[in-house]
C-alpha cells in the first residue's frame, strides 16, 4: 500500500479538525445571537419573523426526568400515567460490563444465552483511530 493514502487520511484528518473548529465558532455564534433574538422577541410580543430564506421563530422544549423513581413512579400511578414507569437497565453500564467479559473468560453461559436469544444485543465495529503526533519542542 502507497505512503500517499496514509498522507490522504491524515489530510483529511487535519481539514476535519478546521471545519469542526469552524463549526463551534459558528454555533457559538448564533447561541449568542439567538438570545438577543429571544430577548428581542419577547420583548415586542414577536412569535415569528419572516427573512429572505428563513421563517424565525420561538419554540419551547421541555425534558422532564425523574430525581426520586419512587416517588414519581406513584405520583404518575396516581395521576393515570402508571404505564411510564418500567424496568430499565443502562445500556452504557451494559456495554461496559460485557467488554470486559469479553476481554477476559468470555461471558457466562447465562449471558451468552440471553444474547443467542436476542434479549441483550452486542454491536461491535471496528473503527480507524488517530493520533496527532506532539510536535518536538
Amino acid at each position: 500500500m502507497s505512503a500517499e493514502l496514509f498522507e490522504q487520511r491524515a489530510d483529511l484528518e487535519d481539514r476535519k479538525r478546521q471545519l469542526e473548529a469552524d463549526l463551534e465558532i459558528t454555533k457559538d455564534t448564533i447561541k449568542s445571537v439567538n438570545v438577543s433574538i429571544l430577548t428581542w422577541m419577547d420583548a415586542n410580543g414577536v412569535y415569528q419573523f419572516k427573512t429572505d430564506r428563513y421563517t424565525i421563530g420561538t419554540n419551547t422544549t421541555l425534558w422532564a426526568s425523574a430525581a426520586n423513581v419512587e416517588i414519581a413512579a406513584k405520583a404518575l400511578e396516581e395521576a393515570g400515567h402508571g404505564e411510564l414507569c418500567k424496568l430499565s437497565i443502562n445500556g452504557q453500564s451494559l456495554s461496559a460490563v460485557i467488554r470486559e467479559m469479553k476481554r477476559g473468560n468470555g461471558l457466562p453461559e447465562s449471558l451468552q444465552e440471553a444474547v443467542n436469544m436476542g434479549a441483550i444485543k452486542i454491536s461491535e465495529s471496528p473503527e480507524i483511530r488517530l493520533t496527532q503526533k506532539k510536535e518536538k519542542v
